[in-house]
């Protein structure tokens, strides 16, 4: 799992001294930025019954969306969140969920489903509606 994690930060990143720290908001392009500011991806206020944290996605906004910038963008987000030591140890929930029939192209989540073994935070779940 650990060289699956810095490879995979390697190809989304590069190579050089971000291996070595944190993934910082200069480090996203504009565009992951804007998405980041968006609201896409949030946390609810408070855990479920075993403690997760609660990812909200929205994915209305998602529409035409590279899927480098999608995975630059949850990668940073989920290291974010990773700071946290509850929710490092007891993971985190997902909710994704489509407001106004966006139709966005499902193929990429799986792809990053298959990060999953390369981050280090459990996503113990997901609920998509």
């Amino acid at each position: 799992m650990m060289i699956s994690h810095f490879e995979t930060k390697k190809r989304l990143f590069g190579g050089g001294e971000i291996l070595a720290r944190e993934i910082l908001q200069s480090d996203l392009t504009p565009v992951e930025l804007d998405l980041l500011r968006g609201g896409y991806l949030q946390l609810l206020p408070s855990r479920d019954a075993s403690g997760r944290v609660v990812t909200v996605t929205n994915l209305s906004p998602l529409k035409g969306i590279s899927s480098a910038d999608l995975e630059r963008s949850m990668r940073y987000f989920s290291m974010a969140t990773l700071r946290d030591d509850d929710t490092s140890k007891h993971g985190t929930v997902g909710v994704l969920y489509n407001f106004d029939d966006a139709q966005v192209d499902m193929s990429c989540f799986e792809r990053l489903s298959q990060l999953e073994f390369c981050w280090p935070h459990r996503q113990l779940g997901a609920h998509i509606c």
